[in-house]
């Protein structure tokens, strides 16, 4: 760039120069008016010169006003966070904020899998629990059964509240070794009662950390969505171009050199 603005300078040097020789000839004014005229056109290069030195930054700085990279798509960074929070972080070159979001989200799911799994042990030491304690036969029970053992002695019992309140028709557990159930003691009915509770906090808290990793992940699609775009803002800053555009004018009263100063953005 700085080639050609000298390049146009010295048009401007020369053609400055040659309407003061026709001027010269025309009025027959002196040699000494003449050297004067190519002096001021001289200390006007200079002057012009010395302004594009100015706007453009050192060797040393080269590297910092350089392109950095093309934009950044900002629909690309808020897929790439709603897939994998942190990694539309990543597009943008926000290493800092994609470390924090990648934690955040691996946090997450190593606590939604911890609690999975405390839960997962709770009803296996529950139901373990019912066989030594109350009797059960285990194979084919569904989660309804290992409720009522919490609130009822015997199945016994269970039947006849549940005809009770229920009428003589309501469904009850077949008299049979199969269904049967009997706690040993009430303490034992409660130490199941906590034991089942733990299990079932431990899969309830598992689905709120389920439910903060998809949070995580809009506001991370969010962040990066608003980082790209803030991010191509920079970059049409940094990649403004000045342009100098001389002008001269041979003809007439107003006779003069001048020099407009663009400046496009990216």
């Amino acid at each position: 760039m700085r080639n050609k603005i000298n390049g146009l300078l010295a048009i401007v040097v020369v053609m400055a120069g040659i309407h003061s020789a026709a001027a010269g000839e025309v009025s027959h004014i002196s040699s000494i008016r003449l050297q004067m005229k190519l002096s001021l056109a001289e200390r006007d290069f200079q002057a012009l010169q010395s302004l594009t030195q100015k706007k453009e930054p050192p060797d040393e700085f080269a590297d910092e006003f350089a392109p950095k990279g093309k934009l950044k798509s900002p629909r690309k960074a808020f897929l790439l966070s709603l897939l994998l929070p942190g990694a539309g972080q990543f597009y943008n070159e926000s290493r800092t904020k994609a470390k924090i979001f990648v934690g955040s989200e691996a946090s997450l799911w190593i606590g939604f899998l911890a609690l999975r799994t405390v839960g997962s042990w709770k009803k296996s030491d529950y139901r373990n629990y019912a066989l030594e304690h109350a009797g059960i036969n285990p194979d084919g029970k569904d989660d309804k059964f290992y409720e009522r053992l919490t609130f009822y002695d015997d199945r016994d019992q269970y039947n006849q509240f549940t005809r009770l309140f229920n009428g003589p028709a309501a469904p009850v557990y077949p008299e049979n070794d199969y269904w049967n159930w009997e706690w040993d003691s009430g303490n034992s009915r409660g130490e199941y009662r906590d034991l089942r509770n733990q299990s079932k906090n431990a899969y309830r808290r598992s689905l709120y950390l389920l439910g903060l990793a998809g949070l995580n992940r809009v506001i991370s699609a969010v962040d990066a969505f608003r980082g790209a775009k803030k991010f191509n803002r920079l970059k049409a800053f940094e990649q403004e171009q000045i342009g100098l555009h001389p002008g001269v004018s041979l003809f007439g009263s107003n006779r003069k050199v001048s020099l407009t100063v663009t400046k496009n953005f990216f």
